[in-house]
């Protein structure tokens, strides 16, 4: 009897690259938050919220457009690592 892989290391391989990038993302976005920045919490209003909606947009549509090239530029693992932004 032959055993079988249930995935495919591969796949995985590169899965595993995107979500450090992110988490290397997360951890230097919290860094300039806390260092620089200092945001105070304000509580409910417009806005705010307006302001969170125009930047996510603009930041989905940065990390859609330059996430290709960067594979390209990069190779598949190392592309997968720089260009996973969202």
């Amino acid at each position: 009897m032959q055993d079988k892989l249930l995935v495919n290391p591969r796949k995985m391989m590169l899965n595993a690259f995107e979500r450090i990038g992110a988490l290397l993302a997360l951890c230097g976005a919290r860094y300039v938050e806390k260092t620089w920045l200092r945001f105070k919490p304000v509580g409910f209003n417009v806005k705010g919220i307006v302001y969170c909606l125009i930047g996510l947009i603009i930041f989905f549509l940065i990390s859609y457009i330059t996430r290709k090239p960067l594979i390209s530029f990069f190779g598949k693992s190392w592309g997968a690592l720089c260009g996973q932004v969202y």
